[in-house]
């Protein structure tokens, strides 16, 4: 009887974390998995959040993760977390640098010793920022494209076109009457 309940101890600790692969993903977060022998129910995952703020990043078919089975149990496994593989290390290799890079070949990142955040995205894809408070930025901008406003352009300062103030340029050729000026200076 003894070594009956110290080999079942035994496979209980040794099912209790299982390094698995995703076969199969639903858009409720749920994911089948397999150890290589056999290949879960649908089983939840950990997230960072998922309560009032709700993280969503859901995972690949091929992903290596970490399942933890209570009591052993595989039918009551969760997903822990992802694990790196030969087929997908990190995408940078700087302790300073957290970043996120995307199927598409989009990166984020931010690199915290040169206090640079970096957005740079797939050819053809779009950015769409809405807030209906209001947006502020405050720094040097620099616009490397066309403009194009859908509102009132309010300027507190001057705007300059080539060499030219819009508040400081002067015209030339000025007379009273149905004349035109001359081009600003």
């Amino acid at each position: 009887m003894q070594s009956f309940q110290v080999s079942e101890i035994d496979r209980l600790l040794h099912n209790l974390f299982r390094v698995c692969t995703v076969v199969e993903q639903r858009t409720d977060g749920r994911v089948k998995v397999t150890d290589g022998e056999l290949v879960s129910a649908w089983l939840d995952r950990g997230v960072l959040r998922a309560g009032g703020n709700v993280d969503w990043s859901p995972l690949d078919e091929g992903e290596q993760v970490l399942v933890a089975c209570p009591s052993g149990d595989f039918a009551q496994g969760v997903v822990v977390c992802s694990l790196y593989q030969l087929s997908c290390r990190p995408s940078i290799n700087d302790l300073n640098i957290e970043c996120k890079r995307f199927l598409d070949g989009s990166v984020v990142s931010y690199d915290r010793q040169k206090h640079h955040f970096s957005l740079n995205l797939a050819a053809g894809a779009t950015v769409a920022m809405v807030a209906s408070g209001g947006f502020s930025l405050v720094g040097d901008v620099d616009i490397a494209g066309s403009v194009r406003v859908g509102g009132k352009i309010t300027s507190i300062g001057d705007q300059v076109a080539g060499s030219i103030s819009q508040i400081n340029h002067v015209h030339k050729g000025v007379q009273s009457g149905p004349s035109k000026t001359d081009k600003p200076e």
